[in-house]
């Protein structure tokens, strides 16, 4: 499973390095908000591109979820609750920023064996 997990962590991360967005899953090219599944989506949030990931991945749920704690774990002074919540939160909060998104991820990684 941990192969399964990296996958889905390094695609999405990848999918964020190309366009990344807050206040909704994912955006298209003219910015308008549209599912994170769509062929049109070009910038994801966070847990929008972990969302793409899993299906580009075909991936399980289990896996989804899997990679979602292990990115969740990394927030700076992350509050008891559930992880997507702390995720969507951290994702959109004023002041984020795509390189902290990025390094979140590489942190995740970093602790995600191979």
């Amino acid at each position: 499973m941990t192969k399964e997990v990296r996958a889905i962590l390094i695609h999405a991360r990848a999918l964020i390095e190309k366009g990344w967005t807050k206040d909704a899953s994912a955006r298209n090219a003219a910015r308008a908000s549209v599912s994170e599944y769509r062929a049109d989506a070009c910038a994801f949030c966070t847990m929008g591109a972990l969302h793409r990931a899993y299906l580009d991945c075909d991936a399980f749920a289990g896996e989804l979820y899997a990679a979602t704690d292990a990115l969740a774990d990394q927030v700076p002074l992350r509050r008891k609750g559930p992880s997507r919540t702390t995720l969507i939160q951290y994702n959109d909060n004023r002041q984020r920023t795509k390189e902290e998104i990025l390094a979140l991820f590489d942190a995740a990684l970093k602790e995600t064996p191979q």
